[in-house]
């Protein structure tokens, strides 16, 4: 009978079967085999890494992987693969018109002229190229091509050395991409200058940008606010910043001439700021991260006495802020009125206060989570409790660990995140 039925009609079927179903029906008989091997079948999967790596050719040869959608391609530490496996990589991604997602981490790709590299891939919509070891005549020819194709959803190349691209190029990528990601990258200060004077809520498309982890010390502190006009998300997490930078970008998010929806200043010392302003600033953006910026009790209180049905935040990351030990129960069920999330992990926060939360917020219709990571509490008893919680959010995997958080030559093998966990899997 499935033999009978149109072809489009035969993939929408199997667009609800496993792979492992696919497969069990494509031993029924050889009509079905050729049916069920259509690239059309089989473009939603995403092939795991270690399939793709262990025989390249394979990979690219097999007609129902033509068409697949994401490609995704992590490793743990720089992996180099050989020459002719790069070709029959980028041939694919060339003649791959499906694909929309290119994931590609810690892959050495230096040896990949810049041209081929370029035109390979900028037809992928979100394009992932991080730790990859990118040379400055790749990425030279990359922006130069990128100018003449349609503006990328996303592009991030987090931990490429940046320094040698001619800072002209800068200018335009708020034309050219929607999500940026310059992290780790060595940027120097008239390249940054360059890309952040360029946003313009005119003719910019650019939405979301991450500058983490470089330094923007000497960055005029009016461009640094043009970065707030018109950009819905902001990271510029463990940045090197002034305290005059920082005032400034509060000073100017306060006047809430801004359409920023996510803020993430994690590792950047924020104690010096005023509290009253930091809250005023904070309760206008849906989502806020300020892990491990030295937030004091009163800022965090400030904070959380500044929140009302009227505010925006609805996520706030506070972890890590050792000061905030003294953090009470009602504290944290203020909070709880008013936000989705809230995340406290390792603020050392006592099992006094989570008990005696939990009992009060469990007896709640709210669906309100406390953020918390388990390898802090040793107690197996507690550890139970935490678990069996509604209104606990149990952390198990700890954030990406780095070799050298204060080394800034990230073309050095040694540089790249460790990734705790793979989660490359052949799903549906």
């Amino acid at each position: 009978m499935l033999q009978c039925l149109p072809n489009h009609v035969f993939v929408k079927i199997c667009d609800n079967l496993c792979y492992q179903d696919l497969e069990s029906l494509a031993l029924s008989c050889s009509k079905l085999e050729s049916l069920v091997h259509q690239p059309a079948v089989w473009t939603r999967f995403e092939v795991p890494q270690s399939w793709i790596l262990s025989d390249v050719s394979k990979f690219v040869a097999d007609s129902r992987f033509k068409c697949l959608r994401t490609v995704d391609i992590r490793k743990e530490k720089k992996t180099a693969l050989s020459t002719q496996e790069l070709n029959l990589l980028f041939q694919y991604f060339r003649k791959n018109r499906s694909i929309k997602r290119l994931r590609l981490e810690n892959i050495d790709l230096h040896d990949v002229p810049g041209f081929p590299l370029a035109s390979s891939i900028l037809h992928i919509p979100i394009l992932i190229l991080d730790n990859c070891h990118l040379t400055a005549e790749q990425l030279t020819c990359f922006f130069r091509e990128l100018n003449m194709c349609e503006a990328l959803t996303t592009l991030s190349l987090s931990g490429n050395n940046l320094e040698f691209v001619p800072s002209h190029f800068f200018t335009q990528l708020p034309n050219n991409c929607y999500s940026l990601n310059l992290s780790l990258t060595d940027l120097k200060t008239d390249q940054i200058t360059g890309l952040l004077s360029n946003i313009h809520p005119e003719s910019s498309v650019l939405k979301e940008l991450d500058l983490s982890d470089l330094d923007l010390s000497n960055i005029d502190d009016l461009c640094l606010q043009t970065a707030f006009t018109t950009l819905e998300s902001v990271k510029m997490s463990n940045a090197i910043l002034t305290e005059e930078g920082k005032k400034t970008i509060f000073s100017f998010l306060s006047s809430n001439q801004h359409h920023l929806k996510h803020l993430d200043l994690s590792g950047v010392s924020l104690s010096d700021l005023d509290e009253n302003l930091l809250a005023m600033v904070l309760k206008n953006i849906n989502n806020v991260v300020l892990s491990n910026t030295w937030l004091s009790l009163a800022q965090f209180l400030a904070i959380i006495e500044s929140l009302s049905d009227e505010t925006l935040i609805k996520d706030l990351d506070v972890c890590g802020n050792s000061l905030l030990n003294e953090v009470t129960c009602e504290n944290l069920l203020e909070g709880s009125l008013y936000l989705n999330t809230l995340n406290v992990a390792s603020c050392h926060i006592s099992t006094e206060v989570l008990l005696e939360f939990i009992q009060v917020q469990n007896s709640e219709d709210s669906k309100f989570k406390l953020v918390l990571f388990e390898g802090d509490y040793r107690d197996k008893q507690m550890k139970k409790i935490l678990q069996a919680s509604s209104c606990i959010q149990l952390n198990k995997t700890e954030l990406p660990l780095y070799f050298d958080e204060n080394s800034c030559q990230y073309y050095e093998e040694k540089a790249g995140p460790i990734l705790l966990d793979e989660s490359c899997r052949l799903e549906r």
